[in-house]
């Protein structure tokens, strides 16, 4: 009866170590599972994760994308208007061997692109202030003198200026006209010495720009000015047919200001052709700010005379500010002017105009 009490008791042993067995391997199973489900889960989330930033560097890359694309359309708008109003078509050089100029505009409009982020839509400049934009362009100005004589004097001076460009737009032909008033004490006596109105001078200019570099931002220009003694009283003009050959050097952009988009000495030699005597020399500094939008612009253009015959020298300094308004290329401008040094014609004066360019 013992060896039967102490077989079921190793019977019994043995069954619970079992159980305990059994447990333990259950619970190390259950362990497993949730260690990797926790694996799962960590690989999943760090997955969504990089699909996320996946996803965002997408779109990033597509919004550069869409405003590369954008920023280039707006520069060939740019290039293709610069083409045609800053002397990209076919220009002559000096050997007079036409050339085109547009792939220089366009790669210089390309590559400032990357380096100007300014860089803004060129809708069209039709403010006419671009010395070498070859365009269509009527303007009619008045221009009233307050005349450095030793008595009162006044003289008031009405332009017509057209410009044209000739030969595929290769070159420039520009041709003002003038009526004058003049009213004024010569001698400080109180007496009117000049007073009289009429026609004055009439001058032509051909102008041709040899060299266009829009990756440098730069180009120059020479020309031809031809005075007439058209002059319908003496007093009105000048008295002698003169030439005027001229060079000028075109900046855009110059010197990284953020106040000047364009700077454009020029130098004038003018000489008569009749036997009169007239040697003058004119160094002219133009300097240009127009809105993005080339709604508006302001410049100043001190100029600086002197007269070879007489040894007279004086300057002139202008400042005009502009206004587009109405139809497209309508503007209108004001264009106040002193005059400096003891041989200076006037010691003020004031224009205003109206231009049309098409």
């Amino acid at each position: 009866m013992s060896g039967i009490r102490l077989g079921a008791a190793m019977l019994l042993a043995l069954a619970a170590t079992a159980q305990a067995d059994g447990l333990d391997e259950t619970e190390t199973v259950i362990r497993t599972a949730l260690e990797a489900r926790a694996r799962e889960r960590e690989s999943a989330e760090q997955n969504q994760a990089t699909e996320h930033q996946h996803a965002r560097h997408r779109v990033l890359a597509r919004a550069r994308a869409d405003e590369h694309d954008r920023l280039v359309a707006e520069l060939l708008h740019e290039a293709d208007e610069e083409s045609r109003g800053l002397a990209a078509d076919p220009r002559v050089d000096f050997t007079l061997d036409l050339h085109p100029a547009s792939s220089d505009v366009l790669l210089g409009a390309l590559q400032d692109a990357e380096s100007d982020d300014s860089a803004g839509v060129d809708q069209g400049d039709k403010t006419g202030t671009n010395p070498i934009a070859f365009t269509f362009d009527l303007r009619l100005y008045n221009e009233h003198q307050w005349l450095n004589t030793a008595g009162d004097g006044d003289q008031n001076v009405t332009t017509l200026e057209f410009r044209a460009p000739l030969l595929d737009g290769k070159l420039q032909f520009r041709v003002k006209a003038r009526v004058i008033d003049i009213d004024a004490d010569l001698n400080g006596d109180g007496v009117a010495d000049a007073d009289d109105s009429g026609f004055g001078d009439t001058d032509l200019r051909f102008l041709v720009v040899p060299h266009v570099d829009m990756a440098n931002k730069f180009a120059f220009a020479v020309g031809l000015e031809i005075f007439l003694d058209t002059a319908s009283e003496d007093v009105l003009g000048a008295g002698s047919t003169a030439l005027g050959p001229q060079v000028f050097a075109v900046f855009f952009k110059p010197f990284d200001s953020p106040y000047i988009d364009l700077f454009a000495p020029a130098y004038q030699h003018r000489f008569s052709v009749d036997g009169n005597d007239v040697n003058q020399s004119l160094i002219d500094l133009f300097f240009l700010k127009t809105a993005k939008d080339k709604s508006w612009w302001m410049l100043l253009d001190p100029q600086f005379i002197l007269d070879h015959e007489t040894g007279k020298d004086f300057i002139l300094i202008d400042a005009e500010f502009g206004l587009m308004v109405g139809a497209p290329g309508h503007s209108i401008y004001v264009r106040p002017s002193v005059g400096i040094g003891g041989d200076r014609p006037y010691d003020a004066s004031f224009e205003a105009g109206y231009k049309i360019i098409w």
